[in-house]
């Protein structure tokens, strides 16, 4: 069972990693696509509505699709009841949507914010009906057919959002494009799980799903809230174009931390669930996850931060070079959250859902009230290095309680997973100091950055190696077999 348990965490984490650099790149190719066609404007009243649907959204799935995966062997007798609250919930939060867009669309003086509104308050109830089939497909640890699943839906986001953007829907764009991509997911899911209706759905079960729930639901809504803080405190005190620039600048940066956190973060609820049985094994899972995240990971956003200079001056209109020392920051930051995803899921299997509950509600009221004075006094770009700031010290807290439910000391776990981070800036400094790394933005400078890319990487890995004992032991039986085949 370990082995199995442990090839399925691996097969996981190598599909959806294929799965998310497809769908990452797609998502890429389409953002630079549609930058040519719609201004900072139009991704202001995106961001935007955001701040609304995407807390109204966490009623439609958060908390119950994880409450179904840990059913696991009892999961058919729970899905008919699971379904039907989820149909529910998805009403629920599509009619607080409508409800709430005008007024969202009055305070902010932009018409258009209810009209998308209204597209995003339909994709919620399309959304609703793939829940449980999702959550199946977590459950039954079909990494495979959920990575493909996955891929088609990001195609056709990123495919539907281009075409809508060169017809000229604006913001509109954004809308449609969600829409398709959750009729895709959700019809595709629908026919890998068809849901057994031989039962009626009873409403104590649905009250008792609901209720464990509830937590889960409170804490991904201050991890929501968290997100969207920043663009209601930017647009209570700076001009929308400067909401659509950081909002661009936002979703460049964060496609290396959702590539490398986001393949981890969507298997490790399910495999620790699986292994809920035994302490030790959740915790062999957690220590090596967390340690491969932060050594992998981490390198790779500070590289990303040194190639905006050129992604900003060869690939995109000129329009978004004010986005360009966001995004830098912005990536680097968002690097810092690509191990919460982990500690999230040990937390909330080992039953602690509370404790993680207060972590994110001190930590989200601390965070708005922030964000307010941060953008009242400063500019957008000081914004977006308090957000680095406070993604630093979130991921350091929630380290120290990771560790802490494992048995272990605080001082060298939280040293363990920032540790890399640490490395990576420190290296990435000196040579941006000694050979100017990271300021290349000419055609010509191409082949310079990418042979500093290359040291970079190099000797970041190799300090990384000396220092960090978890992915040394990692690494090595990896160059055992390399050396074997030779």
């Amino acid at each position: 069972m370990q082995k199995s348990l442990a090839k399925a965490t691996f097969v996981g984490v190598l599909v959806t990693a294929v799965q998310t650099i497809g769908g990452r790149f797609a998502g890429l190719a389409s953002q630079l696509a549609v930058a040519y066609y719609l201004t900072p404007e139009h991704l202001s009243t995106v961001a935007l509505s955001l701040t609304l649907v995407s807390v109204t959204g966490v009623l439609q799935a958060s908390g119950l699709a994880e409450v179904m995966v840990n059913r696991q062997k009892a999961f058919h007798a729970w899905s008919v009841h699971g379904h039907a609250l989820a149909l529910k919930l998805g009403l629920i939060a599509a009619i607080c949507t409508i409800s709430i867009a005008p007024l969202l669309a009055i305070c902010y003086g932009d018409t258009q914010i209810f009209w998308l509104c209204l597209i995003y308050a339909i994709g919620q109830i399309i959304h609703s009906h793939g829940v449980v089939p999702t959550a199946q497909l977590q459950a039954e640890l079909k990494f495979v057919s959920l990575a493909k699943f996955n891929l088609c839906s990001t195609l056709t986001l990123g495919f539907s959002l281009v075409v809508s953007a060169v017809m000229g829907l604006g913001a509109f764009s954004f809308g449609i494009s969600r829409l398709a991509q959750t009729c895709v997911m959700t019809v595709l899911a629908r026919r890998k799980c068809p849901l057994k209706t031989s039962r009626q759905p009873r409403k104590a079960r649905q009250v008792s799903l609901l209720s464990e729930a509830s937590v889960l639901l409170l804490i991904s809504l201050t991890s929501t809230v968290s997100l969207q803080a920043d663009y209601f405190a930017l647009r209570m005190f700076h001009t929308a174009e400067m909401v659509g620039v950081y909002f661009f600048a936002f979703t460049i940066a964060g496609k290396t931390a959702q590539l490398i956190g986001g393949s981890v973060t969507s298997v490790i609820h399910p495999v620790l669930a699986k292994a809920s049985g035994s302490v030790d094994r959740q915790s062999r899972i957690t220590l090596r996850l967390i340690s491969l995240v932060a050594c992998v990971g981490y390198p790779l956003t500070v590289l990303q931060a040194s190639s905006m200079p050129l992604l900003f001056n060869l690939v995109l209109p000129e329009k978004w070079i004010q986005a360009m020392p966001i995004a830098q920051v912005m990536s680097v930051g968002l690097g810092f959250n690509m191990v919460c995803g982990i500690g999230w899921g040990l937390l909330k299997v080992q039953r602690k859902p509370l404790q993680l509950l207060k972590l994110n509600g001190s930590f989200t009221s601390a965070f708005v009230v922030l964000t307010l004075v941060v953008s009242y006094l400063a500019s957008p770009l000081a914004l977006a290095f308090f957000v680095a700031i406070y993604c630093l010290v979130y991921t350091a807290t929630l380290s120290a309680v990771v560790w802490r439910s494992l048995g272990m000391s605080l001082l060298p776990g939280v040293l363990s997973t920032l540790r890399p981070a640490l490395i990576s800036v420190t290296v990435a400094l000196a040579m941006h100091y000694q050979f100017g790394f990271g300021t290349q933005s000419s055609l010509h400078q191409i082949p310079e950055f990418a042979l500093a890319c290359c040291c970079y990487i190099l000797v970041t890995y190799a300090i990384t190696w000396l220092l960090d004992p978890l992915f040394s032991d990692e690494c090595r039986p990896l160059f055992r077999r390399l050396i074997a085949v030779r």
